[in-house]
This record gives C-alpha cells, sequence and structure tokens, in this order.
C-alpha cells in the first residue's frame, strides 16, 4: 500500500471550508481552525500501557466558540479515496 501524505494545515482548511458552512449554534458563516495540529491520547482503564494517539485539527466558530475536533488521520484517508477515483 503506497505511503499516505500528510496533510497540511492549509490543505485541511481548503477541505473544511468546503464542507463546513454555518454554525449549528449561532448561524455564523465564520471559522477559524488552530493553526497546529494536535493528538489526543485515549487510555484504556482495561489494558495498561495501551493507548491510541488521534492526529486532530481543532475548527472553531469565530462568533460562538462553537468547536469541532476532526481526525485528520480520517480527511487524509478521504483526499487519498479522492485522488484513486480522479485517476
Amino acid at each position: 500500500m503506497p505511503r499516505k501524505e500528510a496533510l497540511s494545515i492549509i490543505e485541511i482548511q481548503s477541505i473544511i471550508e468546503s464542507k463546513v458552512k454555518v454554525c449549528a449554534l449561532c448561524g455564523s458563516h465564520n471559522w477559524r481552525i488552530e493553526p497546529d495540529l494536535f493528538n489526543i491520547r485515549f487510555n484504556s482503564p482495561w489494558a495498561s500501557g495501551n493507548h491510541k494517539l488521534i492526529n486532530c485539527a481543532l475548527l472553531s466558530c469565530s462568533d460562538c466558540g462553537n468547536t469541532h475536533i476532526l481526525n485528520v488521520n480520517i480527511l487524509e484517508n478521504n483526499v487519498q479515496r479522492e485522488k484513486r477515483k480522479k485517476a
């Protein structure tokens, strides 16, 4: 399987702008994406030392603060799938 390319924050912003239009809480169209990516760690209480890291981008409404946590791995998979469809 070919290695997938990591998305830049600019590419992530472009994907988001094409899909997210209106804030569900306040109706605003003013979104802000954090310039840095974050890792969220999920720990299992039943498996010590066994955790999962998810690379995430944060998208926030500039007017009310409504925040979405986006899984960057899923976004990258979707971009790769779209590229394969076009090829």
